[in-house]
């Protein structure tokens, strides 16, 4: 659901699948991005957004971060106060807090902030 000088909505997305867990939203600091991050059944780091038209979902955990980090929360993302960085926390297998983000063009991580 959504509100641009009216209420529209609510609609739901068929190619995000099942989801098995809250979504977490963010918005770009300039305005023109709506990011939504979400677990997949699977356990791994979906996104979809909206920039003028709704893209993805995207999934991070096979795509860009090579099978690791499977989630075992619900993402929580942000987007750094000067728009340079998305940053999105989860909780991993063992109570572990892993983080990825994306910054100059592309995804990094994931980081395991448990590890030794």
């Amino acid at each position: 659901v959504w509100y641009a000088h009216s209420w529209n909505g609510p609609a739901e997305f068929p190619a995000a699948g099942s989801i098995t867990s809250p979504p977490s939203v963010t918005v770009t600091t300039d305005g023109s991005t709506q990011l939504v991050f979400f677990r997949s059944p699977a356990g791994h780091l979906l996104e979809s957004w909206y920039a003028g038209s709704w893209n993805g979902p995207v999934d991070f955990t096979t795509s860009a971060f090579g099978g690791n980090g499977v989630l075992a929360s619900s993402p929580g993302a942000t987007v750094t106060p000067d728009g340079s960085t998305q940053l999105v926390f989860w909780q991993g297998a063992g109570a572990t807090l892993w983080e990825g983000w994306y910054a100059g063009g592309a995804w990094h991580g994931p980081v395991d902030f448990s590890a030794g």
